[in-house]
């Protein structure tokens, strides 16, 4: 290697240790002007491998914040990241990416937290809901605020809605993945639940536009109290299928 070219590296080697050992809160500091509505608390660590007490954002407030960054990332022209934190004592962790081209990509993230609490994140405050959301995203893409990738799954242990009186849906799972328009789809199953068979499937277009098709009927045909609780929705078809049809924006 030349001298001219060793020095060169050398000197990009040492600009970039010097980049990833700087102290978190100093970089955060930094970015006041630029942070929008993200408030970090007691903030150490390295921008490379650092934590925070609590992060506020959104009105939310989570705990525990800590990250390290893969440097393999940089090759990519993104700034890869692994993050953990928890919300109300339920743990939340995944990989981030976040690209030069605007793209950002969320993965192998895993979030378990009461139903009641992901409808205070969401605003999806329609109805009372209960029982605990286990959610599993493979891939969440976002660009130019976006949904460009989605695959993921989900289970809702001891699912339950209140509509005067509590209906309880036994155990409800749930894929999600993005159809060829560009709508996030959700299709919802039951798990043998003891009183309902469920198949719904939920789509959310880009323009937040909600469609909702599908039935919900008693296991048992003469089930005369499931059929009482279902009867809001109407009468059932000739096969005792309650049927579900909606359409509204978020």
């Amino acid at each position: 290697m030349k001298w001219p070219s060793a020095v060169l590296a050398l000197t990009s080697l040492y600009a970039l240790f010097l980049v990833i050992r700087l102290p978190a809160a100093v970089v955060y500091a930094w970015l006041e002007p630029h942070r929008g509505d993200i408030t970090l608390s007691d903030v150490s660590g390295t921008i490379w491998q650092g934590q925070a007490k609590s992060v506020l954002l959104q009105g939310h407030r989570f705990e525990q914040l800590s990250w390290s960054t893969h440097p393999f990332g940089f090759a990519r022209g993104c700034i890869a990241l692994s993050v953990s934190a928890s919300l109300d004592s339920s743990p939340l962790r995944s990989d981030l990416d976040y690209c030069l081209s605007g793209q950002t990509t969320l993965s192998n993230a895993a979030v378990t937290l009461p139903v009641s609490q992901a409808q205070k994140l969401s605003n999806l405050n329609y109805v009372d809901a209960d029982g605990l959301l286990f959610l599993d995203i493979q891939e969440l893409g976002i660009s130019d605020n976006k949904v460009n990738a989605v695959s993921a799954s989900a289970r809702w242990d001891n699912a339950s809605l209140a509509f005067g009186e509590t209906v309880s849906l036994g155990d409800l799972t749930a894929e999600i993945r993005l159809n060829d328009h560009n709508a996030i789809v959700a299709i919802i199953k039951d798990q043998q639940s003891t009183t309902f068979r469920i198949n719904l499937t939920l789509t959310v277009d880009d323009d937040n536009t909600v469609t909702a098709e599908g039935f919900i009927a008693p296991q048992n045909p003469n089930d005369a109290e499931a059929h009482n609780t279902l009867s809001l929705l109407g009468n059932p078809n000739k096969q005792g299928q309650y049927q579900i049809s909606y359409k509204g924006t978020l």
